[in-house]
């Protein structure tokens, strides 16, 4: 149920349509976006749906549903919250943003909710008074609940911990008042293929807005039949809303996988929802798109867009039938949320505060020797020019990070002592031998050296812990075989020395230096090599290895006799 993160992929578009221009009368309804599971309002993929409602109608007003103004806690609440409270607390909100309201006082809009935020979005209609949503779109939606909870990433350690509260406990009043996927949670009951006792009686919020209990709701029907359009978007492929015939209200017998459309259960023929009433007036719409969840064509947001958005019937005529393409359309597929890091500046403040504990393994605490003021002092002075990407810089004073011709500069690697070399390459690099070169002087000059190769960047997170390893083992050998006097110095190296070279530094320096995570690390990269290219998806994989690295240190500090050190791949970490 996660869009994105729109961890799915909703392609959105850059629109370079020109259209006409538009008169005062002609304004168009603002529009409500609501966001679905982990993910957040402030999310630049979200944006950019608002961004193409905006080129497709100029003027319009995208108001994007938060419940926090901070993105992180937003993104929290889509896993815990009190939905009935977050349902009214949109309203309020809603209702206190003067720029929603029509010449009446009344929030007049258009409202596009995606995965779960659909439902929210229906629920909003129907319990809100002083909101009136005139095109309600939705895609992926749960409006007949789920029958099974999704599994989480490998590092959403939220999702984790909101469904494991849930799983078994679902009917429980504290997760039905905290965990908001159990809340649209819905079981049968086997033998009749109704919805049970159990959810009947405990749901605390869609067996409401359902009007599913035997006391009808009137004014949820007639809101819902008040409305002009509700689109509803089912993905042929979906397979993390199970089932996905939700999005249709259809019934699903999970067992024999029969689907009961709509309009043959008691809903529809009693009419519980207004549905039926606004069936007949032409509003309600099936549609499916393409695909698993949250995975949208360019042409089925736009057309959505076209036709049921926009100013309201009557002042705005026929202005989509003049509107015409003067380029093709481009798109990509947004990023999830971004990973903010504060830019570090080249002094002492750049640096953060290290205190030297090894994490993996006692023997590498010779690392406490290491006067880290001396780096400080030599790189403050420096300014960054931009033929300093071509060369190496010191990240620690025996860790270096650079690009593939520093790895082949004979005269530096001399100069500095490099006694390691460690190149980082991507499946094409090592096939078209991209760095045969340099691993050729390496062999020339009796400089130990390695490769680490990978099919993606997503590969790095599984060899984080390898290649620290590497270099550790190398220094301490160094620092053993010189009785304590040298201490070695590593090369760490790709093709540009920004990516995922960085990468592996930025790792390393977490891995083996306490408080310092992955933020910090990150900057100490950046303040030295100032170059470096920590995509959001970079920082994505570095801050999931910083969250194992800290179950690991929470498993030695709640189990200190197993210790932490060498990983073993049958039995985990064990104590070295």
């Amino acid at each position: 149920m996660r869009i994105l993160s729109l961890p799915a992929a909703l392609s959105i578009i850059a629109l370079t349509t020109a259209l006409p221009t538009i008169t005062s009368n002609d304004k168009p309804l603002p529009l409500l976006i609501w966001h679905g599971l982990g993910d957040r309002y402030d999310a630049d993929g979200l944006h950019s749906v608002g961004d193409l409602a905006k080129e497709i109608y100029p003027g319009t007003h995208v108001h994007y549903i938060s419940l926090d103004d901070d993105g992180n806690n937003d993104s929290r609440a889509t896993f815990f919250g009190n939905v009935t409270e977050q349902v009214a607390q949109v309203c309020e909100d809603l209702k206190n943003n003067t720029k929603l309201h029509d010449k009446h006082g009344i929030v007049r809009a258009d409202a596009l909710g995606f995965s779960q935020g659909g439902q929210f979005l229906r629920g909003l209609q129907q319990r809100c008074d002083g909101v009136s949503i005139r095109s309600l779109v939705t895609f992926g939606s749960q409006h007949n609940g789920i029958a099974q909870f999704k599994a989480c990433g490998t590092w959403d350690f939220v999702c984790k911990g909101a469904l494991a509260l849930a799983k078994g406990n679902a009917w429980t009043e504290y997760v039905q008042s905290r965990v908001v996927p159990a809340q649209y949670y819905r079981t049968l009951n086997e033998t009749t293929g109704l919805a049970s006792d159990d959810y009947l009686e405990h749901s605390n919020f869609l067996a409401d807005i359902n009007n599913e209990r035997e006391v009808k709701n009137e004014t949820y029907k007639q809101r819902i039949a008040s409305l002009e359009n509700f689109v509803m978007f089912m993905f042929e492929d979906d397979t993390t809303v199970i089932p996905r015939e939700s999005g249709w209200f259809a019934e699903v017998n999970t067992t024999s996988e029969k689907v009961q459309p709509l309009k043959e259960r008691a809903m529809y023929k009693d009419d519980w929802l207004g549905l039926k009433k606004l069936d007949k007036k032409g509003g309600l719409i099936f549609q499916t798109t393409p695909g698993d969840h949250m995975q949208l064509e360019e042409d089925v947001l736009k057309g959505t867009f076209e036709e049921y958005f926009g100013p309201e019937k009557g002042l705005f005529g026929n202005m989509n039938m003049h509107a015409c393409g003067a380029y093709n359309y481009t798109f990509r597929v947004p990023t999830p949320p971004r990973i903010v890091v504060p830019p570090p500046a080249l002094n002492a403040d750049a640096v953060p505060e290290i205190a030297i504990h090894a994490l993996r393994n006692a023997s590498y605490n010779f690392l406490s020797q290491v006067n880290y003021n001396n780096l400080v002092q030599s790189n403050a002075p420096l300014e960054w020019t931009y033929e300093r990407r071509r060369e190496a810089q010191t990240i620690l004073p025996f860790l270096c990070l650079g690009p593939m011709t520093a790895a082949k500069d004979e005269t530096w690697l001399r100069k500095e002592g490099v006694t390691m070399l460690l190149g980082v390459r991507q499946k094409h690099s090592f096939e078209s031998k991209l760095m045969n070169g340099a691993l050729r002087k390496a062999r020339e000059m009796n400089i130990e050296h390695y490769t680490v190769d990978l099919a993606s960047n997503q590969e790095l997170a599984s060899n984080f812990d390898k290649t620290t390893a590497m270099i550790n083992d190398h220094l301490r050998r160094v620092h053993e075989k010189t009785a304590g006097q040298q201490m070695g110095k590593v090369l760490v190296f790709c093709e540009s020395g920004n990516e995922r070279s960085a990468g592996v530094v930025a790792a390393f320096v977490m891995e083996t230096h306490e408080d310092v995570d992955y933020i910090k690390a990150v900057q100490l990269c950046q303040a030295q090599r100032f170059c470096v290219n920590f995509d959001d998806n970079m920082k994505r994989l570095l801050q999931g290895y910083w969250d194992i690295l800290m179950q690991y240190q929470l498993q030695w500090f709640c189990f200190p006799q197993r210790g932490i050190g060498v990983r073993d791949e049958a039995a985990g970490w064990l104590a070295s």
